[in-house]
């Protein structure tokens, strides 16, 4: 720690920054920077979100000391005034990262799914998994499995969190000796999002990255165990909390057209409510926001 501040500080005695971008990757160092900056007084700072947070999570705490903080949507601007934050400093920019899902090469991306041996030409249903633990993703995974397999011209990808390791969800779809299933680590998730008709996770942000692309998603939820992010409360997706429920709520998702006009609707409002607008435009609010404060 001692030699991270010795170099952050001779970094900015050298470069004197207009600006300094705290993003929370690296939480030590984010701190030290915002530290110092306020120490020299005169050099702003930015703390920029990078993912979901709640208003008890560490990155949230560690961002109230920030001259201001670009967040994603109205809900979490809300979340930061609530903790009493002035209104000036928070501005509801979007999340950088997110931009990427709207600036893909369809074609390139369809590659990708070819060298993983998915076919593109059918349906393609994604479970992501989310680092719970392995025994409770392994029995919505169990589930899902037996009701994808009963529905024709159909895959399903199982794409392993990066945190993770794939051998245990390997072995499992090994049980089923159906080239149907697979399981990608390393596969570029946004060209399986780009190619799917439906996600299913429990409670990953993954799933307000595909409703950003207007996919359907669908949220199991088998150990009752909170999930924070309110996607069923508000509409945004199919809620599934008992094993019998998993195939009659794939082929609404897939196949029922009322259900899929009301998700949408839900859908739009949720992904404005919480991620910004879903216009790739993130990182070009986020830049102009610098540049003001860099200049004053």
């Amino acid at each position: 720690a001692i030699i991270d501040i010795v170099f952050a500080e001779r970094l900015i005695n050298t470069t004197s920054p207009d600006i300094i971008c705290l993003m929370p990757q690296d939480h030590l160092l984010q701190q030290m920077a915002l530290a110092l900056a306020k120490k020299k007084g005169n050099i702003p700072t930015l703390a920029c979100s990078a993912a979901w947070e709640i208003s008890d999570s560490p990155s949230f705490r560690r961002h109230l000391r920030a001259d201001k903080i670009a967040t994603s949507g109205t809900k979490m601007r809300n979340m930061y005034l609530a903790s009493g934050l002035k209104p000036e400093r928070v501005i509801a920019t979007g999340i950088a990262h997110f931009d990427l899902i709207f600036q893909r090469d369809k074609e390139q991306d369809r590659r990708v799914i070819l060298e993983h041996g998915i076919d593109p030409g059918k349906g393609i249903i994604v479970f992501a998994t989310d680092a719970y633990p392995v025994h409770e993703t392994e029995e919505m995974l169990i589930g899902v499995i037996n009701a994808v397999l009963k529905i024709k011209d159909i895959q399903l990808v199982v794409k392993v969190h990066p945190r993770e390791e794939a051998e245990p969800y390997q072995k499992m779809a090994e049980r089923y000796h159906d080239a149907r299933i697979k399981v990608l680590k390393d596969i570029d998730l946004y060209a399986l999002l780009n190619n799917c008709e439906l996600l299913i996770t429990k409670g990953s942000t993954v799933a307000l990255e595909a409703m950003m692309i207007d996919k359907q998603v669908i949220i199991i939820n088998l150990s009752g165990s909170p999930v924070p992010i309110p996607y069923i409360e508000e509409g945004a997706a199919i809620g599934v909390n008992h094993e019998q429920d998993i195939e009659p709520a794939i082929l609404k998702a897939l196949y029922d057209e009322e259900t899929r006009r009301r998700l949408k609707v839900d859908k739009d409002k949720f992904v404005r409510n919480w991620a910004g607008e879903p216009d790739g435009k993130a990182s070009q609010r986020i830049v102009t926001l610098m540049k003001e404060m860099a200049m004053k």
